[in-house]
């Protein structure tokens, strides 16, 4: 089958109460059309922002965090996800360290 992809297996990373200070990133798998990583949050003094180029879609796997979108606090817990659109800058106000996210990266869209 051309084209199709191989079968890649593997293991989310154990619980951990993520760093002292910021957050780890581990890329779980990723194609042409998507990057999938695994995240481990700890503390944030000051919010941070992000912007990425193409869609993000994220989870709360444990723990919780406040978002701010187009100056919209969004509240996660386990179980809660966020779908934010590309190009749209979004900030992490407050994180329970160890706090576990998996979030799925679109690629950048075509210039």
């Amino acid at each position: 089958m051309d084209g199709a992809l191989s079968l890649h297996r593997g293991h989310l990373p154990p619980d951990a109460d993520g760093p002292d200070d910021g957050e780890v990133h581990v890329d779980l798998a990723s194609t042409a059309a998507f990057r999938v990583e695994h995240i481990s949050s700890g503390r944030v003094s000051t919010p941070v922002e992000f912007l990425q180029l193409g869609d993000e879609w994220v989870v709360v796997l444990e723990g919780s965090a406040i978002l701010e979108i187009d100056e919209e606090r969004v509240e996660l817990g386990p179980g809660d996800w966020v779908l934010v659109p590309g190009s749209r800058p979004h900030r992490l106000l407050r994180v329970e360290p160890g706090t576990r996210w998996l979030a799925v990266h679109g690629t950048t869209p075509p210039t």
